[in-house]
Order: C-alpha cells, then sequence, then structure tokens
C-alpha cells in the first residue's frame, strides 16, 4: 500500500482517504459499538474497535458518522480490526463529508490525554 498525503492508494484501484473518524456500528439486535474509522473508499472502510465486540464476517450494520447513516457488511476481522463492505457505494461527496467530520472532530480528540487514548484501545 502507498501513502500518499492523506489518500491510500490499493492494488484493487479504489482511493481510500484517511480520516481518524469516531463512528457508531449499530448489529442488528444488539448495542451500538464505538469504533474508530481510519480510512474510508466510496466501496468500504477500514475500523478498528475499542472494545471487543462480538462481530463477525457477514454481519450487516448500519455505521453512523454524525447525521450520515451507511448499511454495510462486515467483510473480515482480524486482532480488532475490520473491514466493511457498503451496500451502496458512497458518492465522493460523501466521502468528502466524512473527512469534514472527521477535521470538526479532531479537535476534540486531541483534547484526550495520550495515555487515556490508548487505554481505550486496549
Amino acid at each position: 500500500m502507498e501513502h500518499t498525503n492523506t489518500i491510500l492508494v490499493e492494488r484493487r484501484g479504489a482511493e481510500r482517504l484517511a480520516v481518524n473518524l469516531d463512528v457508531l456500528v449499530h448489529p442488528y439486535r444488539a448495542t451500538p459499538i464505538l469504533c474508530l474509522m481510519h480510512d474510508v473508499s466510496t466501496g468500504g472502510a477500514l475500523l478498528t474497535t475499542y472494545a471487543p465486540c462480538g462481530l463477525a464476517p457477514g454481519d450487516e450494520v448500519l455505521v453512523e458518522a454524525d447525521s450520515m447513516e451507511m448499511v454495510a457488511t462486515i467483510a473480515w476481522i482480524t486482532d480488532g480490526s475490520c473491514g466493511i463492505r457498503f451496500h451502496r457505494r458512497l458518492y465522493p461527496s460523501e466521502v468528502d463529508a466524512l473527512r469534514s467530520i472527521a477535521e470538526d472532530q479532531a479537535p476534540f480528540m486531541a483534547a484526550i490525554p495520550q495515555g487515556v487514548a490508548q487505554m481505550a484501545m486496549h
């Protein structure tokens, strides 16, 4: 994978935009899970869970970021990270909106002491 500023280019050709955005993942008939969306493309995203979550490949979820909602399927899970595939490809404007939400969230995340943020990840 090649990193160019905030855009990651993958072998499959989809551009992934680094966002580092807190999102709520709503599994079917289960408690919502707070996750960190590391990057996003029109087809999917990479998430990290802050705690064990019980998600499995094939699970359908609703991903909520601010006022945006995206329906997705868990594609894979490894060591607290998971890839999701959106049921409907996002428009480029929607990907840009996620970047804007992440930029608005950044000042709040910067205010969290580093040790506290690391404890939340484990």
